[in-house]
């Protein structure tokens, strides 16, 4: 599996109205990545590249790569 990103990667949260990074959002980590269907409105009828994140305090599981900017 090809990605973009990495484990241990820092990464911001994009905006949906701009597909910017979203300045007062906390960044997260990359703890995980691999194929799979995001936790989404959206139904995909494909396995994607997801992401688990430490992020906020917590873990996101099956976070979309899509919606994620590496923070150098």
């Amino acid at each position: 599996m090809e990605s973009k990103f990495k484990i241990g990667d820092l990464v911001g949260i994009k905006s949906s109205a701009d597909n910017e990074l979203i300045k007062d959002c906390p960044p997260g980590l990359i703890i995980n990545i691999k194929k799979g269907y995001p936790l989404s409105p959206e139904n995909y009828d494909k396995k994607r590249t997801i992401a688990t994140i430490l992020w906020n305090d917590g873990i996101e599981n099956q976070v979309d790569i899509e919606w994620l900017l590496k923070i150098n």
